[in-house]
């Protein structure tokens, strides 16, 4: 189970967020993308979304609020990293969150990767509140045309 180096990081990252400041990054932009990295790591190890279940789910949790500040490639490689983990049906808020924000970016998210995104949450069960329609697709990208 979840150790104390492990409670020890998420209480890191938490007091981190108070004292973090910055016009651009704004408070808890370096603490998310620390505990993303770790979800995204851990999605590699076999069976690690059962040996860390607890702290997952914490991680889950501090990430929850602060997905507006992923970035539209982190928001899909976090749904993959769930989806990999087998913790993307037991985070529904989080994957809700998760769908919101992908449809208020998906115009900065390649389309092959926005594809993704759909194909991970239609498995998972969504909810996907996101469309398909990319800024390429909108204005008529290549192979749009009508043939003669």
């Amino acid at each position: 189970g979840g150790g104390d180096g492990e409670s020890t990081f998420l209480e890191v990252m938490e007091e981190g967020d108070e004292d973090e400041g910055g016009a651009l990054s704004g408070p808890g932009t370096r603490s998310v993308y620390s505990v993303l990295a770790v979800v995204t790591a851990l999605s590699g190890v076999p069976h690690a979304g059962v040996t860390h279940r607890e702290f997952l789910r914490d991680c889950c949790a501090l990430i929850t609020p602060k997905v507006q500040k992923l970035s539209p490639t982190s928001l899909v490689a976090l749904a993959e990293a769930l989806q990999s983990l087998g913790i993307a049906r037991s985070e529904r808020v989080l994957m809700r969150r998760l769908s919101e924000w992908i449809e208020v970016v998906k115009y900065e998210i390649p389309p092959a990767a926005l594809r993704k995104a759909a194909d991970i949450f239609d498995a998972e069960r969504g909810p996907r509140l996101f469309s398909l329609e990319t800024a390429q697709s909108k204005r008529g990208g290549p192979g749009e045309r009508g043939t003669p």
